[in-house]
């Protein structure tokens, strides 16, 4: 899966996708992987270009690259 790196951080997340991606990291910290990727695949298909290039940089952050890959088709983030 081609995923932004940490090191290579956009913009900051907007307010309503920050509060999301804390809630999903708060699953992931639970052990609830899948919930994980499934809310992080839903902000980033609904986001623009540049948040989610900021949900991708926090999927690396978290090293969590592993629960995602790319749709064949359209390119989207999906929870593998």
């Amino acid at each position: 899966m081609q995923i932004i790196t940490p090191d290579q951080r956009p913009a900051k997340l907007n307010k309503a996708n920050a509060r999301d991606v804390a809630k999903a990291r708060a699953a992931l910290a639970m052990g609830e992987g899948g919930i994980y990727a499934r809310s992080l695949s839903a902000i980033h298909r609904s986001s623009s270009a540049q948040q989610q290039r900021e949900v991708e940089w926090a999927i690396a952050a978290d090293g969590a690259q592993h629960l995602f890959a790319r749709h064949p088709n359209t390119g989207a983030l999906v929870a593998a």
